[in-house]
């Protein structure tokens, strides 16, 4: 064996060491971000979902109906974000009431940016969320 043949065998395995650890920490990072966005779209939608005006409820079928409007989910979930602190690139929130203005729809966007860039990783990805919440009443 010659002096000196073990030295690019490390330093290829280092870089390839790197590299793995690299894609680990980027995939990790995406994922969290994934679940930190989705559970803010979640609370929106669960304060959204309770955003009707008590003095219009009507009984219906034997069953409590409570009316949310698109303009009051809006307006609670706007003021919710507002109060949320929240670390997201480029965030888009959709809100939307279901057709029976029963549920409350929420959708978040945002951009993930990887620790790390490489010309594995794309430099960003979008994030998206969707969470419906319903008022229950009994």
């Amino acid at each position: 064996m010659e002096r000196g043949s073990m030295l690019p065998l490390m330093a290829g395995l280092l870089a390839l060491v790197l590299s793995i650890s690299m894609g680990v920490s980027s995939l990790a990072s995406l994922t969290l971000e994934r679940h930190r966005l989705q559970a803010l779209a979640e609370t929106i939608a669960l304060r959204s979902g309770e955003s009707f005006d008590p003095a219009r409820l009507r009984l219906q079928s034997g069953t409590i109906v409570t009316p949310l409007t698109a303009t009051g989910i809006r307006e609670v979930a706007r003021e919710t974000l507002r109060n949320t602190s929240h670390h997201h690139d480029e965030l888009m929130m959709s809100v939307e009431a279901s057709h029976d203005g029963q549920s409350a729809l929420i959708s978040l966007q945002s951009t993930w940016r990887p620790p790390f860039f490489t010309e594995f990783i794309p430099a960003s990805i979008p994030v998206r969320a969707h969470a419906r919440s319903q008022a229950i009443i009994h």
